[in-house]
């Protein structure tokens, strides 16, 4: 009985051992560098002023339909899954 208990307890360990912390370090990474490389992209880009500019020359209504829309969440969302999409293809085992 105790055998085949330390047999259970050890094919337990054995799976969280080499799948689950495996996955968990490779997803935790790719989380990091999903939230860290666009601001390092971001730091690279010149002056944000011509944006400015475009942006106070949209008339009103577009700017409120934008927001009401949550166009920025969602843009941001977009950009996000692309980056993630692009680094889990690199992935032998997980890209396919």
């Amino acid at each position: 009985m105790f055998a085949v208990l330390i047999s259970a307890f050890n094919a337990v360990l054995a799976f969280v051992l080499r799948k689950v912390t495996v996955k968990f370090l490779l997803f935790g990474a790719l989380y990091w560098l999903c939230t860290e490389i666009p601001s390092l992209i971001a730091a690279h880009f010149p002056d944000i002023s011509s944006v400015q500019t475009l942006f106070d020359r949209m008339p009103d209504d577009v700017i409120y339909f934008a927001n009401y829309f949550y166009v920025p969440q969602g843009v941001t969302a977009i950009i996000s899954a692309l980056f993630v999409r692009f680094f889990i293809r690199r992935i032998p085992f997980l890209g396919g």
